[in-house]
Formats: structure tokens, C-alpha cells, sequence
């Protein structure tokens, strides 16, 4: 979200967001604008874990599932396009779940750190930290990608994160340059 589009009293949440089931974790803080929707904060996620937005996935918040529904999968009450973060009334310290890929069953433990104004010389999302690269896609999930890479040495993809790289992205996306989409897997 661009400096020039938010009203003064602007607010964003600092996410932290953990692949549930991977050790030694694989994480992400990142920071979006109140007024993103559902549907931006999934796709701030799958840019942060580098894949391609290729499988279902929903959030499970405060008892109700939101996602952004595709034919032949599964249906939501309300279009994640529409909903703001704003209106999920969220506060520091909540948590909430969101699934990617149904079949490999990626969780990700979701916790409010902090809700604060928004700096108008920044673009929203933006990630402030993180470990480790995101997972491949359709590797089986926790336990698959557990078994098959964390054995590998000190350096592998599965050690690698590029912050700065994601930023790029994220704030491509938030310009609305479609250019984003190439930061999805890969």
C-alpha cells in the first residue's frame, strides 16, 4: 500500500509467522497495512515462502475461515478481496492459522507482536526479518520436507533467505506491478 493512499490515523500489524512442524524453524515477521485484505496477506505469505500459489489454502481466525475460493475447491462466506484486516479486530497478542496446500498440509502459526502507525515513508508489506528459505513446493509437508532436507548441509536452499529480495517483491505487489508474480516460486 503506497504512502499517498493511507489516512492519518493508518495503522499496521507486525506479523509473526511460523511453519508449523520445522525445526529449527522457518520464519517470517512482516508488517502489513490495516486496510490489506485476506487475499493480500496470503499472497504477502506465499511470496515470503517463495511458491507459486498453486494449491487451496484457507485462515482459520478467531473461529471463522476465510480464503479465496477456486472452482472446484472450497467456498467461503466472504470474498477475502473484500475483507480488511481492520475488520477482523485484531489485537497484540492474537493468533490465527493459515493452511497452503491441503494434500501437504502447510500450517502456519500466526501471531499479532504488535499494532502500531504506519511510517508514510514506507510501502506495505514489507518483512522485517525471517530464517530460513520457505519450503519447496509438494514436498509432503512437514514431515517430507523434515526427511528429505533438513539433513542437508549448511547453506542449501533450505538455509537461505533473502530479505531484501522479498521486499522487492512485496513492494512490487503493493505498487501493483505485475512484475510481483515472478517472485512466486522461485
Amino acid at each position: 500500500m503506497r504512502a499517498d493512499d493511507i489516512s492519518k490515523d493508518a495503522i499496521f500489524y507486525e506479523l509473526y509467522i511460523e511453519l508449523v512442524g520445522i525445526n529449527p524453524p522457518i520464519w517470517r515477521t512482516l508488517r502489513v497495512h490495516s486496510d490489506s485484505t485476506i487475499a493480500d496477506l496470503h499472497y504477502a505469505i506465499q511470496l515470503s515462502m517463495k511458491w507459486g500459489d498453486y494449491h487451496l489454502h484457507r485462515f482459520v481466525i478467531n473461529g471463522c475461515e476465510y480464503g479465496v475460493a477456486r472452482e472446484g475447491g472450497v467456498w467461503f462466506d466472504d470474498d477475502a478481496a473484500e475483507v480488511m484486516i481492520s475488520q477482523l479486530h485484531l489485537r497484540e497478542g492474537d493468533q490465527f492459522v493459515y493452511e497452503y496446500d491441503f494434500g501437504d498440509c502447510w500450517e502456519h502459526d500466526i501471531l499479532v507482536q504488535e499494532i502500531l502507525p504506519i511510517n508514510p515513508r514506507v510501502t506495505y508489506p514489507v518483512c522485517i526479518g525471517g530464517r530460513r528459505a520457505g519450503p519447496p513446493e509438494d514436498c509432503g509437508g512437514a514431515w517430507g520436507f523434515m526427511s528429505r532436507y533438513n539433513g542437508r548441509r549448511k547453506g542449501a536452499r533450505t538455509d537461505r533467505f533473502d530479505r531484501r529480495a522479498l521486499n522487492v517483491r512485496l513492494k512490487q505487489y503493493a505498487l501493483g506491478n505485475e512484475d510481483w508474480q515472478s517472485g512466486l516460486d522461485g
